[in-house]
C-alpha cells in the first residue's frame, strides 16, 4: 500500500508521462493506491479554481479509483505526534504535509509517493519514494 501525495496526483491528472508510468508500475505490482482527504481536497480545489467542468469530472473519476484513508481520532493523534516531533527540531513542514503524513502513518502506510522528499524525509517512519 502506498500513499500518493498531491504533487504526484496533480502531475498524473495533467498527463505527465512519468506520473502515468509510475501509476502503471504500481498497479501492475498490485499495490493498493491510497490518498488522504488532504490530497483529495487539493485536487478538488485546483479543478474548481480552474472553473472547468471536465476537470472536476476527471478529478472525481480519478479519485473514485483510489482508496481514501480516513481522518479519524487516531489520525488526529498521529498528526499531533508528527507536528510535535517536527516542532521540537524546529523543522515544521506545513500543515498539509504534516496532516498527510499523520494520516498515512495512522493507517500503517509508511510509503509516500512524492517529489517533495525535502519535507517528508524529516518525518520518522515515513519512507519517501520519488517518482
Amino acid at each position: 500500500m502506498v500513499c500518493l501525495d498531491s504533487d504526484f496526483l496533480i502531475a498524473f491528472l495533467r498527463g505527465n508521462p512519468e506520473a502515468e508510468r509510475k501509476i502503471l508500475q504500481l498497479k501492475q505490482s498490485g499495490e493498493r493506491l491510497t490518498i488522504t482527504p488532504i490530497s483529495a481536497t487539493e485536487l478538488y480545489f485546483g479543478a474548481i479554481k480552474a472553473d472547468r467542468t471536465d476537470g472536476i469530472e476527471k478529478t472525481k473519476l480519478f479519485l473514485s479509483m483510489l482508496e481514501l484513508l480516513e481522518f479519524d481520532l487516531a489520525a488526529a493523534e498521529k498528526t499531533g505526534e508528527v507536528i510535535a516531533t517536527l516542532e521540537k527540531k524546529g523543522q515544521r513542514i506545513g500543515d498539509k504535509d504534516e496532516l498527510t503524513a499523520g494520516i498515512a502513518l495512522r493507517h500503517c502506510e509508511n510509503t509516500i509517493i512524492t517529489r517533495n522528499k525535502k519535507h517528508f524525509e524529516k518525518i520518522p517512519g515515513i519512507k519517501v519514494e520519488k517518482w
